[in-house]
C-alpha cells in the first residue's frame, strides 16, 4: 500500500520534523476510497512513535456521524485513563474539555439549559496544549468526511493554531466531489499553512511489483496491463480484484487476462457479499453484526447482535478474518470502510433496523456513553418504547449541555417518531423547538405551536406561550411575538405571580410598536416598574431588562431612567449568574442598556466582570460579544487603544465562525482607525465577509453604514459620503430604535455634509431632529454631538452658543474624544471670530484630549488651529508606550499585573506564541528587557503624559 508514496513520505516526515522543533502545522491527506490514506496514516503513526512523537488517532465512521465528540473522545481516550491520574492536564481552561470528553461522573447532574461550543473548543486546545508541553504530538483522524460534525470543529479550531504548538495534525478524507458539498470539509483548505497530498493512482511499474508480492510472481504484461486498467492504479481494488482472481485459480497468465474484466471496481460489493454467501448462515449474520456496531466490535457483542451462539459466532470469526473481510485486534473491525458498506448496505433493511435495535440495548447494559446508544436509536425502527424515548431525551439534553444542539435535535425528531402520550409528546415538541432555536435551524415556531395545541392545562399553555413569544421576538415578528403573549396573559387569573410578571414584562417590552397594549400591561407592574430597588427574583430580572433594552432603543425613557432600570436589573452579579447559560441574552441586554444610556464607566465595569466569567468559562462567543461591548464604550470615553484591543480581540472570535455582530465589530475597529489617521486601514478592515446584503437585516448594520460613510467623507467623498449615511433611516425605522444614543450620530453627520454641499435647509432639518431625539433621551454623549454640529451648521454667535453648550453637556460625562472634538470646534469658530485669545484655552484642552485619546487626525487639526491662534504647542510623542499598538498595550499591562504567558493567552483566546511576540515587540519599542521593567515603564508614561505642560504661548 506505500508504493509509489514516496513524495507523501517525504511530507508527512517533514510534518513530523516539525511537531519536534515546536513548530506544528497541518497536511491533509485527500483522494478516493481505497488510494492508500489509512496505510499513510499508519507509517505516520510508526514513524512518529519511533521519533518519540505521541501519536493520538481517531477515525470517523459512517455510523456515528451523529456522535457528538465522537472522534475526539478517541483522540484524547487512550492517552487520559482516570480522571484522577491526569489532573493535571486539566489545569486551566483545559477543564472545560471534561464535558465533551464524557469525563462527568454517572451522577453529576447535566447543565440545565444550552451549553457553549466555544468553551469546549477552548478546553480541548488547552488540553491538547497541556499533553504537548510533555512532549511533541501527532494528531492523527481517518476519515475525516466521517467524522461528527462537532470533532470535525475541534480539528479546524485546533488546525488554526497548530503553528505554535508541538502539534502535527494528519487528517484523511475522501476528496470532496465525492462526499458532496461539505462546508466544515472546505474549511480546512482555509487553515494557515496547511498542506495538502492527493496521492496518486499507481502507475503500471507499481501495479506489476504489487501483484508479484501478492505471490503472483512472473505475471505476464498482458495480464498486469488488464489489472491496471480494471483497477484504475487504486491499491484497494487492486487488492481485492487479485484476491478475487486467486481465490479462482489464477496464476498471471496471459490467458488470465480476460477474465479480470469481470472483477471491474464496481463488482467488489458482489464479491463481499459472494465471500459472504460461501461462508454460510453464521458468518453474514456475525458480519452483519459487526457492520452495526462500528469499529473494534467485542466478539461477545457481535454474537449477541446477531444473535449467535458463543462457539458458533468463534468459528464464523475465524473465518472472516481468513477471507480478508474482518481483521482482529483490539476488537473485530472490517478490513476496509468499502467492505464495511457493502456489508451494512447488504442487510435487509428491517433486519439491519433490528440489530440497531438490540446493539442499542446491548450498549446500553454495557454503560456506554448517551450518545453512542442514541446513534443505533437513529437508525431502528420506531414502535411503542418508553425507553427509546427517554434514552433520546436524555441524549438530547447532554448534546444541549456540551454545545452540540444540532444532535439535540436529531435526537428529539427521532423520539417524535415513537408513539407516545399526548403530554409527553407536547413536551418533545418544546424541546424540539428550544434546541431549533439554538442551533438556528428551521421549525422552531412550527414544533412550539404543535406542542401549544397538545396542551389543554392553561398554565402549561401560558407557559409555552411565552416560550413562543420569545422565539418569535428573535426572529423579528414582534407582530406575532405580541399576538402569543396576549393569549399567554388570557390564559392566566389575573395574579402577580412569576410567570404572569414574566408575560407581562415582555408584552411591555414589544408595546412600543402598538399604542393600544401599554396601559393594560402596566398596571399589572406599578411596583417593580417604579420602584428602585434591585430586583429580587430572576424573573423580576429579566423583566428589567426587556424594559430597559426596549426603552433605549426606542428612546421611549429618559436616560437616567433606562440606567436605573439595568443596575436594578444587573442586582449586584446576581443577573450574571441568572444567565451563566445565555449571557448574551438578559445580561448583554443590561449592559448594552447602561451604555447607551451614557453610564460608561458601570459599562466598562459590567462587562469587565463579563468578560472574567467567559474567561473562566472559556466561553469564546460570549468574550468575543462582550469585548465588542466593551470597545465600544471604551471608544466612547475616547480611550482609542483600549477599544482596538477589544474590537481586535472580538474580531478574533470571527475566525471560528462566530460572525454575530461582524458589522458592529469591523465599523467601530474602522471609525478608532479613522480617528487615529489610518483611514487606508480603515478601508482595508471594512470588507463584509459575503455578500453585503446578507447583514442589511442586522440592526448592527447601521453601524457599519455610519462607519463606511464617514470615511468616504474623510477621504474627500462626501457625496458618497452623505448618500450611505442617508441609509441608515431606513433600517432605524424597520428595527424601531429611533434613539440616536444608540445608532451613532448619522443624522448629524449627515446633517454636516449636507451644509458642506450647500443643501441648507435638509442639513437644519437633519440636525433639528437630532437634537430633539437626543434632548428627550438626555444621554450627554449623543446631546452633545449633535448640538455640537447644529453650533457648526449654525454659525455666528448662535453657532458659539450651541457648541459652548455642547462642551457644557460633554463636561465631566467621560465622553473624552467628543469634548475634544466639541472644543476643538469651539476654539476654530473663535479663533475665526477674531477671538483668537479666547480660542487657545479650548485648543490646548482639545489637544490634550485628543493626544491622550490617541486620536492623531484630531490631534493634528487641534494643533493647527492652536498655533493659528499664536501658540505654541509641545511635539508630538512618537515613541514609548505611545508606539505601541492596541494589542501590544494589552498583553503588557497584562504581564504588568503579574499574568503568565500561558494565563494570558487563555484569557485573550490567542496562544502563547501571540503573546510571546507582543511581549517582545513592547520590550523593543519601551527599550526594556524583560517583563519585570514593565510596571515601571508604563506607569511612568502614564504619569509623565498626564503631567507633561504645554511649551508657552507666543
Amino acid at each position: 500500500m506505500l508504493l509509489g508514496r514516496g513524495h507523501e513520505l517525504e511530507g508527512i516526515d517533514e510534518l513530523i520534523g516539525r511537531a519536534e522543533t515546536g513548530r506544528g502545522a497541518v497536511t491533509v491527506l485527500e483522494g478516493p476510497a481505497g488510494i492508500g490514506k489509512t496505510a499513510l496514516l499508519d507509517e505516520a503513526a510508526k514513524r512518529s512513535e519511533r521519533s518519540g512523537v505521541r501519536v493520538l488517532r481517531g477515525h470517523g465512521a459512517q455510523l456515528e456521524y451523529d456522535y457528538a465528540f465522537g472522534v475526539v473522545r478517541q483522540l484524547f481516550g487512550p492517552v487520559l485513563g482516570s480522571r484522577a491520574a491526569s489532573e493535571d492536564l486539566f489545569e486551566g481552561a483545559a477543564r472545560l474539555a471534561t464535558g465533551p470528553l464524557g469525563l462527568r461522573g454517572p451522577t453529576t447532574r447535566l447543565a440545565e439549559g444550552p451549553g457553549d461550543a466555544s468553551a469546549a473548543m477552548h478546553g480541548l486546545f488547552w488540553l491538547t496544549a497541556n499533553l504537548a508541553e510533555r512532549g511533541p504530538l501527532l494528531l492523527a483522524v481517518d476519515d475525516a468526511h466521517w467524522c461528527d460534525a462537532m470533532s470535525l470543529r475541534f480539528v479546524i479550531y485546533l488546525g488554526r493554531r497548530t503553528e505554535d504548538l508541538p502539534v502535527a495534525l494528519l487528517i484523511g478524507m475522501r476528496s470532496l466531489p465525492e462526499h458532496g458539498d461539505d462546508e466544515l470539509l472546505a474549511q480546512l483548505g482555509t487553515l494557515p499553512g496547511v498542506l495538502w497530498m492527493r496521492p496518486e493512482p499507481l502507475n503500471e511499474d507499481h501495479v506489476r511489483r504489487f501483484i508479484e508480492e501478492n505471490r503472483l510472481h512472473n505475471a505476464d504484461q498482458k495480464f498486469v496491463n488488464a489489472c491496471y486498467r480494471a483497477s484504475g492504479g487504486n491499491p484497494f481494488l487492486l487488492g481485492e480484484l487479485l484476491a478475487g482472481l486467486v481465490a479462482e485459480g489464477a496464476s498471471g497468465s496471459a490467458s488470465d487476462s480476460s477474465r479480470v474484466t469481470g472483477f471491474a471496481p464496481e463488482g467488489i460489493a458482489r464479491w463481499v457479499l459472494a465471500r459472504l454467501r460461501a461462508l454460510g448462515e453464521a458468518g453474514q449474520r456475525l458480519a452483519g453484526a459487526v457492520a452495526v456496531l462500528g469499529a473494534d466490535a467485542s466478539l461477545r457483542d457481535a454474537a449477541s447482535v446477531g444473535e449467535l451462539e458463543p462457539s458458533a459466532a468463534a468459528e464464523a470469526a475465524d473465518a472472516l478474518v481468513g477471507a480478508h473481510i474482518l481483521a482482529a485486534g483490539r476488537g473485530y473491525t472490517f478490513a476496509h470502510p468499502v467492505v464495511q458498506a457493502a456489508v451494512y448496505d447488504g442487510l435487509r433493511p428491517a433486519s439491519r433496523a433490528e440489530a440497531h435495535a438490540r446493539a442499542a440495548r446491548l450498549s446500553a447494559e454495557r454503560g456506554a456513553p448517551l450518545p453512542a446508544v442514541a446513534a443505533h436509536l437513529l437508525a431502528c425502527d420506531p414502535a411503542d418504547d418508553r425507553w427509546v424515548v427517554e434514552v433520546l431525551r436524555k441524549a438530547a439534553r447532554e448534546a444541549n449541555a456540551s454545545g452540540a444542539p444540532v444532535s439535540s435535535v436529531d435526537y428529539l425528531e427521532r423520539a417524535l417518531a415513537e408513539t407516545q402520550p399526548r403530554e409527553v409528546r407536547a413536551e418533545l415538541l418544546l424541546e424540539l423547538g428550544a434546541a431549533q432555536l439554538q442551533a438556528g435551524l428551521p421549525g422552531a415556531t412550527e414544533n412550539i405551536r404543535g406542542a401549544l395545541e397538545l396542551q389543554s392545562d392553561p398554565r402549561r399553555q401560558a407557559r409555552i406561550l411565552l416560550t413562543l413569544g420569545r422565539a418569535l421576538f428573535s426572529t423579528g415578528d414582534y407582530s406575532g411575538a405580541r399576538e402569543a403573549l396576549r393569549q399567554g396573559l388570557a390564559e392566566l387569573p389575573h395574579g402577580e405571580d412569576d410567570l404572569s410578571l414574566e408575560l407581562s414584562g415582555w408584552s411591555i417590552a414589544l408595546a412600543h410598536n402598538d399604542p393600544g397594549s401599554p396601559a393594560a400591561t402596566r398596571e399589572r407592574l406599578p411596583a417593580l416598574v417604579d420602584g428602585d430597588a434591585p430586583a429580587r427574583t430572576r424573573t423580576e430580572r429579566l423583566l428589567l431588562v426587556q424594559l430597559a433594552y426596549e426603552a433605549v432603543r426606542s428612546g421611549a425613557r429618559p436616560h437616567d431612567q433606562v440606567a436605573t432600570l439595568a443596575r436594578r436589573a444587573l442586582a449586584d452579579g446576581a443577573l450574571l449568574e441568572d444567565s451563566a447559560k445565555d449571557i448574551m441574552g438578559p445580561y448583554g441586554g443590561a449592559c448594552y442598556a447602561l451604555l447607551y444610556a451614557g453610564e460608561l464607566d458601570a459599562a466598562i465595569a459590567e462587562l469587565g466582570r463579563g468578560i472574567e466569567w467567559s474567561q473562566r468559562q472559556g466561553s469564546r462567543v460570549a468574550f468575543g460579544r462582550l469585548s465588542r461591548m466593551r470597545g465600544i464604550a471604551h471608544y466612547f470615553r475616547g480611550g482609542l487603544l483600549e477599544a482596538l484591543a477589544d474590537l481586535e480581540s472580538a474580531r478574533s472570535t470571527h475566525s471560528d465562525g462566530y460572525e454575530h455582530g461582524v458589522p458592529e465589530t469591523i465599523a467601530f475597529i474602522a471609525l478608532c482607525l479613522i480617528d487615529r489617521d489610518e483611514t487606508t486601514e480603515a478601508e482595508a478592515v471594512l470588507v463584509l465577509p459575503g455578500d453585503r446584503d446578507q447583514w442589511r437585516a442586522q440592526p448592527s448594520f447601521v453601524s457599519y453604514l455610519y462607519a463606511l460613510g464617514r470615511l468616504k467623507a474623510t477621504q474627500g467623498g462626501l457625496r458618497d459620503g452623505l448618500e450611505i449615511l442617508l441609509k441608515c433611516e431606513h433600517l432605524v425605522e424597520a428595527t424601531n430604535a429611533r434613539n440616536s444614543a444608540v445608532n451613532l450620530p448619522w443624522r448629524s453627520d449627515a446633517a454636516l455634509l449636507a451644509a458642506r454641499l450647500g443643501a441648507e435647509d435638509r442639513a437644519e432639518e437633519l440636525v433639528a431632529e437630532d437634537v430633539g431625539l437626543a434632548r428627550a433621551f438626555g444621554a450627554p454623549h449623543a446631546l452633545g454631538i449633535s448640538l455640537r454640529a447644529a453650533g457648526l451648521i449654525a454659525g455666528g454667535s448662535r453657532g458659539l452658543e450651541r457648541l459652548a453648550e455642547a462642551v457644557a453637556v460633554l463636561e465631566g460625562s467621560g465622553v473624552d474624544l467628543e469634548l475634544a472634538r466639541s472644543l476643538t470646534d469651539q476654539g476654530a469658530s473663535l479663533r475665526r471670530a477674531g477671538r483668537r485669545r479666547d480660542a487657545r484655552a479650548p485648543l490646548r484642552r482639545a489637544l490634550d484630549l485628543a493626544t491622550r485619546c490617541g486620536a492623531i487626525a484630531l490631534a493634528r487639526r487641534a494643533r493647527e488651529e492652536l498655533v493659528a491662534a499664536g501658540a505654541k504647542p509641545r511635539r508630538e510623542r512618537i515613541s514609548g508606550v505611545a508606539a505601541l499598538t492596541a494589542s501590544e498595550v494589552r498583553v503588557a499591562q497584562m504581564a504588568a499585573e503579574g499574568l503568565t504567558n500561558r494565563q494570558i493567552a487563555q484569557a485573550l483566546f490567542i496562544t502563547m506564541r501571540t503573546v510571546s511576540a507582543h511581549l517582545g515587540h513592547a520590550y523593543s519599542k519601551l527599550d526594556i528587557s524583560d517583563r519585570a521593567q514593565l510596571p515601571a515603564v508604563l506607569f511612568a508614561e502614564r504619569t509623565e503624559t498626564a503631567n507633561e505642560p504645554y511649551e508657552g504661548v507666543t
